[in-house]
């Protein structure tokens, strides 16, 4: 997967523990948009950057759409394949990378003069964001386009902040106001929901796939479901 060290990037992953197996770090960047704090809900004013080849990637591309927030907050994709560089942005301004949004990679009328979305590996963008960084380079990231900065790249304060902060901009707000994907009288059975799911299947995989050896990867594919 490759990782920064001091803001240099090195081919060789975080590595796994004495027993070969998968360990997840925290995501490091957990901003959060809300009314008062530095990142304030705006349209137009953050960025969202995702692979459709990641799962925490999906469930942010599935809130967005079901809130109707595909103009509100404009979105650029990977490749698909995770080479040496990691995640890499494709070098293009005016191609769609986004199927069925054919207004390209920004939607006109809310992009900050001189913006232009970010070309070429993920990595530059966390070094940009913070210059000594250390850790793994993720999607999704959210991006805020006025303060220069990485606002989050973890996709469960994502989803939450989306359906709070951002839904007042849906396309469709009578849709939106009526669809609530985290109401007051339900979070704790979705936190309940979640936390069954994570560790078996969610991180499972990445358990599997990302195994140190033969033997880590046979009890991380019995352990998924």
């Amino acid at each position: 997967m490759g990782r920064l060290v001091d803001g240099k990037w090195l081919t060789t992953d975080l590595g796994a523990d004495e027993r070969g197996r998968f360990v997840r770090r925290a995501a490091k960047f957990r901003g959060r948009v809300s009314s008062g704090s530095p990142f304030e809900p705006a349209t137009g004013r953050y960025h969202l950057y995702v692979s459709a080849a990641c799962g925490w990637s999906h469930r942010v591309l599935m809130t967005r759409q079901l809130l109707g927030l595909e103009s509100c907050l404009p979105v650029t994709f990977a490749d698909a394949f995770m080479g040496e560089q990691g995640w890499v942005f494709p070098a293009s301004e005016t191609t769609p990378t986004e199927p069925h949004e054919p207004s390209g990679l920004v939607p006109p009328g809310f992009v900050p003069p001189g913006f232009v979305p970010h070309q070429g590996p993920l990595f530059e963008l966390y070094v940009r964001h913070q210059a000594d960084y250390t850790g793994r380079v993720s999607v999704p990231v959210l991006w805020d386009k006025q303060r220069s900065c990485i606002v989050t790249n973890e996709s469960a304060d994502l989803v939450q902040d989306l359906n709070s902060a951002f839904a007042q901009f849906s396309s469709d707000p009578v849709a939106a106001s009526k669809l609530d994907l985290y109401p007051t009288g339900e979070q704790q059975r979705i936190e309940a929901m979640i936390l069954a799911n994570y560790g078996p299947i969610n991180n499972g995989v990445y358990r599997a796939g990302f195994a140190g050896n033969q033997s880590a990867h046979e009890e991380a594919v019995r352990a998924v479901p």
